[in-house]
């Protein structure tokens, strides 16, 4: 059995434990549930959910059909009476889907998110965890709904967006010749072939054209939405009053 497990500790909660686990069930070599395993998990801890794939069906979990994992857990958990399974209608598996709803067009981006990690742990740690009201599907998937509330409203408090302007992402082509350029140059310096020197300078000079390009298009586009009436005229006109000092590299 393949087995990763995680541990939320917050404030004086007991800590809760999350296992994801994998059952590997093969028909043809008829092999046996790994009861050893399981065990080993379910008596890691008190507070502890237990995901993942089990290739477990049983009718008691409205399976159509029953198989031998099933046999077997439905056994072990009869043994534990503060153990329940729960399961959807059809199927063996409880897929739970945590989204994270953060409202803002910039946090959908994580390249252009600072998120401040100390606040973001200093928030989530005062939210209380959510607790099921009965061991039922539908109260589970609403306490689901609220620790994804939780964690997106502390991730939204946290963080901030690096640029005031999201910076110009490069069309897919160029993005392509930037890698070939890459690879191009890796090659040129380690063999010094001619052929590798050539094609490396004419990648370099469409793609630096083009950025150029882009950049000029980019400064027309911004002195057309130049106006009076929204201030952008002024404040891009104050930076031509200030004198320009020339710093000299050191």
């Amino acid at each position: 059995m393949d087995a990763t497990a995680i541990e939320i500790k917050i404030n004086n909660f007991t800590p809760l434990r999350v296992v994801s686990a994998y059952a590997r069930f093969c028909a043809e070599i008829n092999r046996k549930f790994p009861k050893k395993d399981f065990l080993k998990i379910l008596n890691s801890g008190n507070n502890l959910i237990i995901a993942g794939d089990l290739n477990a069906a049983h009718k008691t979990w409205n399976n159509t059909r029953s198989d031998n994992f099933g046999f077997f857990l439905k056994i072990i958990i009869q043994n534990y009476p503060n153990a329940r399974i729960v399961a959807p209608f059809c199927s063996d598996h409880l897929p739970v889907i945590l989204t994270l709803y953060t409202n803002s067009d910039a946090m959908k981006i994580p390249a252009q998110l600072s998120t401040n990690r100390e606040n973001f742990r200093f928030l989530l740690k005062n939210k209380s965890l959510p607790i099921l009201s009965s061991p039922s599907n539908e109260p589970l998937d609403v306490a689901i709904g609220r620790l994804g509330e939780n964690i997106s409203q502390a991730l939204v408090a946290a963080s901030k967006p690096k640029f005031k302007t999201a910076p110009i992402k490069l069309p897919p082509d160029i993005r392509s010749k930037i890698r070939h350029r890459n690879w191009v140059r890796k090659f040129w310096q380690r063999f010094r072939e001619p052929a590798l020197k050539n094609e490396l300078r004419t990648i370099s000079n469409e793609i630096s054209s083009y950025i150029r390009y882009l950049s000029r298009a980019r400064w027309e586009k911004t002195i057309e939405e130049l106006s009076p009436e929204t201030d952008t005229f002024w404040k891009h006109s104050a930076f031509l009053k200030k004198p320009f000092h020339h710093i000299p590299p050191p």
